[in-house]
C-alpha cells in the first residue's frame, strides 16, 4: 500500500537552533504553538487546518527533536525566537494559532509584533494574569530532559511524572492523540 502522508517532518535551522516543523496544506501560512505537553505530531486537527492553510506545526525549542539555546529562559525570550522564525520561513503576515501554553506564546507574539499577523486564534489559552500576583515562568522550570519525554516517546518516567505533578497540579499525559475534530453543533 502507498504512503499517504499528507504533511511533512523536517529539521531546520533558525538563529543557530534546529527545529523540528510539520509542515502540510496549502494556502496562506497558519503556525501553530503546540502547548506544555509537547508536539502531539499531526492529528486530525491539523489535517483539517490544511485544507485551506499551509500548516506549520514546529516543536518549540527543547521539545522533541528541536535544540534549546542557552537563550531561551522566558516566554519572551520563546516569543523573540518564534520572530525570527516567522522572518527565517517569510511566513508574515501569518495567521497564528496557539493552544494552552502555546496560546500565552501566541498572545507574547502578537504583542510584540503585531505587524506579523494577519488573525490570532486562541485555544484554552494559559497566561492569563492574575488580579494578584505574577504568572509562573514556565519555561524556566522546564529542564531539557523533562522537556523531550513528552514527544511520542511512550510513557514518562517516575520521577518526570512527579515533576509534571509538582510544576502542574497534575500527572500531565500526553493524550492529545485521543482528540478528533468534531464539527460545530449550534
Amino acid at each position: 500500500m502507498a504512503d499517504t502522508q499528507d504533511y511533512t517532518d523536517t529539521l531546520i535551522d533558525v538563529a543557530g537552533t534546529k527545529v523540528q516543523v510539520l509542515q502540510g496544506g496549502s494556502g496562506a501560512p497558519l503556525l501553530f504553538l503546540h502547548g506544555a505537553g509537547g508536539n502531539p505530531g499531526w492529528l486530525p486537527y491539523h489535517r483539517a487546518l490544511a485544507q485551506q492553510f499551509t500548516v506549520y506545526a514546529p516543536s518549540h525549542p527543547g521539545y522533541d527533536r528541536s535544540s534549546r539555546p542557552d537563550w531561551i529562559g522566558t516566554m519572551n525570550d520563546m516569543a523573540h525566537f518564534y520572530r525570527q522564525f516567522i522572518d527565517a520561513l517569510g511566513l508574515a503576515p501569518v495567521h497564528l494559532m496557539g493552544s494552552s501554553m502555546g496560546g500565552w506564546l501566541a498572545a507574547e507574539i502578537v504583542a510584540m509584533c503585531p505587524a506579523y499577523m494577519k488573525s490570532l486564534t486562541l485555544v484554552d489559552a494559559a497566561g492569563i494574569k492574575p488580579q494578584e500576583g505574577e504568572i509562573t515562568e514556565i519555561i524556566e522550570h522546564l529542564n531539557p530532559g523533562y522537556l523531550h519525554i513528552y514527544g511520542n516517546e511512550g510513557p514518562m518516567p517516575h520521577k518526570d511524572v512527579m515533576r509534571s505533578i509538582e510544576l502542574f497540579g497534575r500527572e500531565v499525559i500526553p493524550a492529545l492523540h485521543e482528540i478528533t475534530l468534531q464539527p460545530y453543533a449550534a
